[in-house]
């Protein structure tokens, strides 16, 4: 979860420029990095729920 959220706020300026390159060498690590984020929030949620 850690390494997803690190890598969305990294890449989080870069999606606003106007330069075609920034945006899409940006969105692939941040969507990367959204999903590291959620299976990061399932797997707590699988080991943390009670029988």
């Amino acid at each position: 979860m850690i390494a997803g959220a690190f890598g969305m706020l990294f890449c989080f300026p870069f999606l606003w420029s106007a330069n075609m390159a920034d945006l899409v060498g940006a969105g692939f690590p941040f969507v990367s990095g959204a999903i590291l984020f959620s299976s990061g929030l399932l797997t707590l949620a699988v080991f943390n729920r009670n029988l």
